[in-house]
């Protein structure tokens, strides 16, 4: 319903009448948080989750990631995912990543990339050739095709013209596609 105030109302009444809340109960708080961008308080029901002897699940690992990249934690985010394909549980839950986790880490890492050439530029240190080549080759490998019409165009407007290796990603990409 949108209000993570009444999700833990729910939460309360579950505890008072000695119940113990499920992974999905967790998972729904948890994505309640996300959607709020209260990615702390996210985290930190996560955390109360293994300390009431609740196992997270993949959906539970993935809201959280999901939620830590959105908000720009992307780092966090890999080191739960780490966690994740470590993670030894008793209780026999497999919790592998999949393509919907992988997904958001993409993403998270794909926004931070492209923040990072925009504080580069602020800071006065421009992008070589190199790092230029790096960044359209990897907007290709993921289909954002403006962005890297965007800037290859922005390129040809700086003083690091494109090269060959410049010429032949975005050449060889339009013919794949």
């Amino acid at each position: 319903m949108g209000s993570i105030s009444d999700g833990f109302l729910v939460f309360g009444s579950i505890l008072r009448r000695v119940f113990a809340p499920d992974a999905m109960i967790f998972t729904t708080l948890i994505k309640g948080f996300c959607t709020e961008r209260r990615i702390l308080e996210a985290t930190k029901l996560f955390k109360k989750m293994v300390a009431f002897g609740r196992s997270p699940d993949i959906i539970t690992y993935g809201t959280l990631i999901k939620g830590l990249c959105q908000t720009g934690n992307t780092i966090i985010a890999l080191n739960l995912h780490e966690e994740m394909i470590n993670r030894n549980d008793k209780s026999g839950v497999i919790c592998k990543p999949d393509v919907v986790t992988y997904g958001s880490i993409i993403d998270g890492l794909r926004k931070d990339t492209s923040e990072m050439l925009e504080l580069m530029i602020q800071r006065n240190v421009h992008p070589d050739i190199v790092t230029y080549s790096r960044l359209l080759d990897g907007f290709h490998l993921i289909g954002r095709i403006a962005d890297a019409m965007n800037l290859f165009i922005s390129m040809m407007n700086k003083v690091c013209r494109p090269s060959v290796v410049s010429y032949s990603i975005s050449i060889n990409e339009h013919c794949k596609r």
